[in-house]
């Protein structure tokens, strides 16, 4: 889960002229910045959480739920379009799935999407891709949705910039690809159809530390260039030049079982697993591998993945201490204990700090909520630090599910609503930082 400025998917669509051309190459990234000046509207299942997500995603007037009765075939037909859900939540996923029919080389079976004879449609399947509009307009619709919330959800956090498609779980990325899009219709385009192996991550090499107390399984290139980094006279870690291969390896790890023993204590709970750590030299390799750059998670099979030296953070490791298996938790929270746990790594500098120019960008007038960066962190830092410490904090945590349930949760552990603690943390940060700031 890396770090985004709540960047949301549809901000990474693809709007295409019309398909009908010599064949080439389109991802969800290639036209994004067409999506501010051409026309498109939002169509979501007729249910509370999906409203919630559109309406503060996307500019509410061109939010429509599917049950909307001022949607007709002319609005449908003029403009790109987003449409959210599945086909048994959205009538309007049904029909243009039916529609776009042999033109896609992915389809809707069952509870789940199918790419030819591959069907994904296990618990919490998640996906997106784009498809020429049938009415050959020109324009084009992006689908986003899953079989469950949570799956839809896991779309959330991956880079789809690069791609046509991916489906995916809130552990990982399951398949990804560029279509290769001519008057024939959208299909898969050779060498570049990707799919998620644990296999491939068991052909690198493994290092497990004979050290006592050890947490960590380390994978990675058998002549890893950053392991070599970290071993010249280059190196930004003293206690690693000019030692072996092997040496390095042994320094990392104490490294991280340090920091992790750190952030145990600092959550104040136990852990006795292990946690497989996936290192890649630079992101092109991750993208290889995993779809994305490094910097995210599996939850499920407690195996994280990094590129360089985000090795030496414990972002990815708090998501698997503190989720478990619940992915409905509000981003802000999830993201928040996240960036506080790895203060110094993310910022460089005290995470208010970093908070404090987010909020002076915005006049003050911020919504920690709806963040995923310094802001959700330093607010999830003030209520540990200020008001009532980590047990209550992991109480409110584990008790809040959607972010419907904010306000209820909020009053429960912290006696004040969402809009009463948020005045109280903007004006104890600008107090903090100004004051600072005139000391010196």
């Amino acid at each position: 889960m890396k770090k985004v400025v709540f960047i949301l998917t549809v901000l990474m669509l693809a709007l295409l002229a019309s398909p009908a051309v010599a064949a080439k190459a389109v991802t969800m990234g290639d036209f994004s910045k067409l999506l501010e000046k051409e026309k498109f509207i939002v169509i979501y299942p007729p249910v509370k959480s999906y409203e919630n997500y559109c309406r503060g995603v996307f500019p509410p007037d061109l939010c429509f739920s599917a049950d909307d009765v001022r949607l007709t075939a002319k609005m449908t037909d003029g403009g790109h379009l987003v449409l959210i859900g599945n086909p048994e939540e959205n009538k309007f996923v049904k029909a243009f799935a039916e529609k776009i029919g042999e033109k896609c080389a992915i389809r809707f079976v069952g509870k789940g999407i199918a790419i030819g004879p591959d069907k994904y449609d296990g618990k919490n399947i998640g996906w997106q891709f784009i498809a020429a509009h049938p009415a050959s307009n020109g324009k084009m619709v992006f689908f986003s949705g899953g079989n469950s919330f949570n799956g839809f959800t896991a779309t959330f956090f991956r880079d789809n910039s690069d791609k046509s498609y991916m489906i995916m779980t809130p552990d990982a990325l399951l398949r990804w690809g560029v279509f290769d899009v001519s008057a024939a219709g959208w299909k898969i385009e050779a060498g570049k159809d990707h799919k998620y192996s644990r296999e491939l991550f068991e052909s690198m090499a493994k290092y497990v530390s004979p050290a006592p107390g050890n947490h960590f399984i380390l994978r990675y290139n058998r002549d890893s260039s950053f392991v070599k980094f970290i071993s010249s006279d280059a190196s930004l870690f003293s206690e690693c030049r000019g030692k072996s291969f092997e040496e390095t390896l042994k320094i990392m790890i104490d490294m991280k079982n340090e920091c992790f023993a750190k952030t145990l204590k600092k959550l104040g709970i136990s852990f006795d697993g292990m946690i497989e750590i996936v290192l890649f030299d630079n992101d092109k390799q991750a993208r290889k591998m995993i779809g994305d750059a490094g910097g995210c998670v599996d939850i499920e099979h407690r195996q994280v993945f990094y590129t360089g030296l985000k090795v030496f953070s414990v972002h990815e490791e708090t998501h698997i201490l503190m989720n478990g298996k619940d992915y409905m938790k509000p981003f802000f929270i999830t993201e928040g204990i996240a960036k506080y746990m790895d203060e110094s790594f993310n910022f460089g500098d005290d995470i208010y700090s970093a908070a404090y120019r987010q909020m002076k960008e915005k006049k003050f007038a911020v919504d920690p909520f709806s963040d995923c960066d310094a802001l959700a962190g330093s607010f999830v830092r003030y209520l540990v630090e200020e008001k009532g410490g980590m047990e209550i904090f992991r109480k409110f945590f584990d008790g809040l599910g959607a972010l419907s349930e904010l306000d209820a949760q909020l009053v429960k552990y912290y006696k004040a609503d969402s809009k009463k603690i948020n005045k109280d943390f903007v004006k104890f940060v600008r107090a903090k930082v100004e004051g600072a700031k005139r000391k010196k």
